[in-house]
């Protein structure tokens, strides 16, 4: 099979002159839906991709994702070996159809798909059969034809018990399909009959209901999970002999289950949760394992299996494989279950994000809601550029999985926001804030009890300071100011503020009776500003130091006094302040000269005088605009270490936008038409400087990109490179000329001069914003070099030097 590209590591790679570059995207790929064997790999559907896992050296060796899949969140694998061609069911795009690893046309609504989520795929030859949650279609490959065509498509109407189809088999020409209403078979050559579809529910079998959890089919032996336990059936399509499994053990909720080649009956306890995307379990344990004989196996964490969250099985060279949801696969040996992961995030939605001074990215995926949510409050990452680890509560001291904000301290030490958690909560979750000092591999919390340290030999949260506590638990910003203090924003009760050795030294809140429900913070140079969440709208303090008893103001624009404000960021420009505010009701600025400004894809910008908007700024004809034109609005802001703002939307990516007038285009946007992006839906921003990458987050994994470096850290110049080399040039290409450690220049002034083979000087560069030197193909009077060989020679201002060879050639 030809191999897949790797996603996940570098995917899109190119150089513009603007000083953006080089874009990478990562996604969670340890929760699993199911798995297909082919050409001694196994396929395993993801959040975000499929994986592809080699049978050989029992590895993870590619990754099909955004680039290849209409829809990284694959739910359902299937594998001709006759044609090496791959199904991939996706959660919204229908089926992608590859083919010796090249893509294929999608099989979607356009095709005639009833529904584009797709629950299960299989095949007979050259015939696919798609179980959506709208109904069940069949499409026969014609051939060399490109395009599928429509068979049929099956609901209540034509055969179904329910059109929500969770799965299908195929065993003996006999098509099998499960849903919450029940079971259906019928003979493959019977479809078009209505009369010869046969429905097995509670009303005709001895099932206590119609749900079907899961089944599995293998010779003449069918194996139903139900909510109450486990059912076999010896000749389903003829004469059906029902049996229920009496195990007092096993009465209870049973999914998956499976029938390996040895007719065992392998299963796990819970139920899945499509709305939380999560497998609820019953904490009887893991894994059971029923043989011929009825005897029961019990498999849990002794066993190596320390997650009950499993999705699945496969038999993986004839050893049993347990898909899991968050933990990748568990594999039975001799010895035990052995587990495999991939390294990834471990929630696609990305809620929050901070760096570490060591270049350690952290990130949080909680939401405002006591539990988990469709794909996210599931523990927190922290990606070093190269490995992710993760954590969470299952089995690290973390103290909720629903963690909303994030900010690194000046101690370096991380401080994880939670969201109220109920004290009924199935997870057992703990409100407040987790701070965790990774170069001490330390853990604190702090709650309204005051801070607790973590021992890690005794496993218990030690009481050790109850006069600095949260004044409340629902934590919704946590925000580090110029002198060190943490800032904390919690909802219902406004703000307090910790120094730097995490002692209460304000707490404060907006003087309203509604409420306060600080969802941005921003302590500027001398002004404090806070943004509030629903309709709450901007309070500003005359101080930028914790205000205790000093009443907030309103900002003049009503807009600003009841909208919901997702960001706010500042920076100096000019000598001028100028602070940002994403909102609900559009992009504010609000500068020193307390004027505001508002900006829009109509009218480039507005300010607000005599208690109205006033046009102040037009766009010209053929200008690029905010959002680039589409209606959307702003949810998250960054200002980089070149004053240009970076604007997150709701439905068209990021904006960057530069109020230097120098700037040919003032807007340009970056959505997942032209970048990386995993989602047009952008919720956060973080940068390290030392490499000049800016991460961005979504609701569907993260994207990176270089933006520029802010500082140099290198003493020495070593040895440089230059590439791409060949370097074919057209006057917008561009060659890079920098250090083949990846490191940017040494700090002091750097020179890069290139010379003809005559040894005449063609051209002296500059520094870029990455700290390299990039060359275009033209000599110093802007004209185009003739191709040939060419030799460049860099200089420092301590007298290192380097050279290296180029080759210039022409389209």
């Amino acid at each position: 099979m030809k191999r897949f590209l790797l996603t996940g590591i570098a995917l899109l790679s190119f150089v513009m002159l603007s000083g953006i570059r080089n874009w990478k995207s990562y996604t969670s790929t340890n929760y699993i839906y199911n798995g297909a064997i082919g050409n001694g790999e196994a396929y395993l559907s993801t959040w975000g991709g499929v994986l592809v896992f080699d049978l050989e050296e029992y590895k993870f060796s590619d990754l099909l994702g955004y680039e290849q899949l209409d829809d990284i969140n694959a739910r359902a694998v299937d594998y001709n070996q006759n044609n090496n061609k791959l199904f991939v069911g996706t959660k919204a795009n229908g089926v992608n159809r590859f083919q010796d690893g090249i893509k294929q046309i999608s099989i979607n609504s356009l095709l005639g798909l009833p529904s584009e989520k797709v629950n299960c795929i299989t095949h007979v030859d050259s015939t696919i059969y798609i179980a959506t949650d709208n109904g069940l279609s069949v499409f026969v490959e014609l051939g060399n034809f490109p395009i599928p065509s429509l068979k049929n498509n099956y609901s209540t109407l034509n055969g179904l018990a329910s059109n929500d189809v969770k799965k299908i088999m195929i065993s003996d020409n006999y098509l099998y399909c499960s849903s919450t209403h029940g079971m259906n078979v019928v003979h493959l050559d019977s479809l078009f009959s209505l009369s010869s579809w046969k429905t097995f529910d509670s009303s005709n079998t001895i099932m206590t209901n119609s749900d079907i959890r899961d089944f599995y089919v293998r010779n003449n032996k069918t194996v139903i999970a139900t909510s109450n336990g486990i059912y076999q059936v010896n000749s389903l399509t003829n004469n059906p002999q029902w049996t229920k499994i009496n195990n007092q053990s096993i009465n209870s909720d049973i999914f998956p289950i499976y029938l390996d080649s040895n007719e065992n009956i392998w299963f796990s306890f819970g139920y899945w949760r499509e709305d939380k995307q999560f497998v609820y379990d019953t904490e009887i344990a893991a894994v059971g394992k029923i043989n011929n004989d009825m005897e029961l196996t019990l498999f849990d964490t002794e066993a190596g299996l320390f997650t009950r969250q499993i999705t699945g099985f496969m038999e993986l060279n004839s050893q049993i494989a347990a898909l899991s949801w968050g933990d990748g696969i568990f594999i039975e040996t001799s010895a035990g279950w052995e587990n495999y992961t991939h390294e990834s995030l471990i929630a696609n939605f990305v809620k929050d994000m901070a760096i570490t001074s060591d270049g350690k990215l952290w990130i949080v995926n909680g939401e405002a809601i006591d539990n988990i949510t469709n794909n996210g409050g599931r523990g927190i990452s922290m990606f070093d550029g190269t490995n992710w680890e993760n954590y969470k509560t299952a089995t690290s001291p973390l103290r909720s999985d629903n963690n909303y904000c994030i900010e690194v301290d000046s101690y370096d030490r991380v401080w994880f926001g939670a969201w109220w958690t109920n004290t009924e909560n199935i997870f057992g979750w703990k409100s407040g804030i987790t701070v965790f000092d990774d170069n001490n591999d330390k853990w604190l919390a702090i709650n309204r009890q005051g801070i607790y340290e973590y021992s890690s030999e005794s496993n218990i949260w030690n009481l050790i300071d109850s006069s600095n506590n949260l004044y409340d638990n629902p934590i919704i910003e946590i925000v580090k100011d110029d002198s060190d203090n943490i800032w904390i924003g919690a909802s219902g009760s406004g703000c307090q503020v910790f120094d730097k050795d995490m002692a209460v030294i304000s707490r404060f809140d907006n003087g309203t009776s509604t409420g306060p429900r600080p969802e941005a913070i921003y302590v500027g140079e001398n002004k404090l500003f806070i943004g509030e969440r629903e309709t709450g709208g901007v309070f500003i303090w005359e101080t930028n130091t914790p205000p205790n008893d000093l009443d907030p103001v309103r900002p003049a624009p009503p807009e600003l006094k009841r909208c919901w404000v997702n960001d706010i960021k500042g920076f100096n420009h000019s000598g001028v302040e100028n602070v940002f505010f994403a909102t609900s009701e559009g992009l504010f600025m609000h500068d020193g000269e307390n004027n505001w400004f508002k900006y829009g894809t109509d009218i480039k910008r507005k300010i607000f005088s005599n208690n109205s908007w006033v046009d102040e700024q037009y766009y010209y004809i053929g200008q690029t605009r905010l959002y680039g034109s589409i209606l959307t609005v702003p949810t998250a802001l960054f200002i980089d270490p070149f004053n240009r703002i970076w604007i997150g939307t709701r439905d068209n990516g990021v904006t960057v936008f530069s109020p230097d007038e120098s700037y040919e285009n003032e807007f340009k946007t970056y959505n997942m038409n032209n970048s990386s992006l995993l989602s047009n839906q952008i919720t956060s921003f973080a940068y390290d400087p030392t490499i000049g990458t800016l991460y961005i987050g979504t609701i569907k994994g993260l994207t990176s990109v270089e933006i520029g470096r802010a500082s140099k850290t290198t003493k020495n110049l070593g040895k440089t490179i230059a590439y791409p080399n060949p370097f074919y040039s057209d006057g917008q290409n561009v060659m890079n000329i920098a250090l083949k450690s990846g490191e940017s220049l040494p700090v002091g002034r750097n020179e890069c001069r290139i010379f003809d083979i005559n040894g005449d000087l063609v051209v002296e560069l500059k520094e870029n914003i990455f700290f390299q030197f990039s060359w275009n193909g033209k000599n110093a009077e802007g004209k185009e070099c003739a191709p040939g060989v060419y030799y460049y020679l860099i200089s420092t201002s301590v007298g290192e030097a380097d050279k290296g060879t180029i080759v210039l050639m022409k389209k």
